[in-house]
């Protein structure tokens, strides 16, 4: 029984930094969006997210042509370029709003696989391979805490080895 406990402690710590929604705009009902040139194109969504609180937003915009794209999401707004990072609080419900401007000659696109990622972490984690590398390590540490005694514990069980009787000697 203990080792039930064990292990669903563990999974519980392990599971604690790896919580990440991603969501395209495709998902979010933003299908592609085509500005005309030198004009503005303004776009609004709701969505639902599961985890709450202040996060850290990822959002990555794939267009084609000469932008600017302003986005809010719930009340933060940030120029996007390519991709921006910045913390905001989540809540069930969120409203994005996005803001392209098209200040070239030609139709701008903003394609419909463009991205909005949120995931807890801090401000030294900035991208997803510094998170690997810090749930790895996090993982090896409670590994190298809580597997010895299970394994002991296990190998008693299994392993019992068995004892000669000692019988008393006369010793002349």
């Amino acid at each position: 029984m203990k080792l039930y406990g064990v292990l669903i402690a563990l999974l519980l710590i392990l599971s604690i930094d790896s919580i990440k929604e991603s969501y395209s705009f495709a998902e979010l009902g933003l299908e592609r969006i085509e500005i005309d040139p030198l004009s503005t194109q303004q776009k609004e969504a709701v969505f639902e997210s599961s985890i709450t609180g202040s996060l850290l937003v990822n959002i990555t915009i794939y267009f084609e042509g000469k932008i600017l794209v302003e986005i809010t999401l719930n009340n933060v707004t940030v120029k996007v370029k390519k991709s921006v990072e910045f913390r905001c609080n989540i809540e069930a419900k969120n409203k994005i709003k996005i803001r392209a401007t098209n200040y070239g000659t030609s139709k701008a696109v903003i394609y419909e696989n463009s991205t909005i990622t949120i995931y807890r972490g801090s401000e030294a984690e900035k991208n997803e391979g510094e998170d690997n590398v810090l749930l790895l390590l996090k993982t090896a540490f409670i590994c190298s805490i809580a597997l010895p005694p299970l394994l002991i514990y296990i190998f008693e069980k299994r392993y019992i080895i068995p004892r000669e009787a000692e019988a008393e000697v006369i010793v002349v």
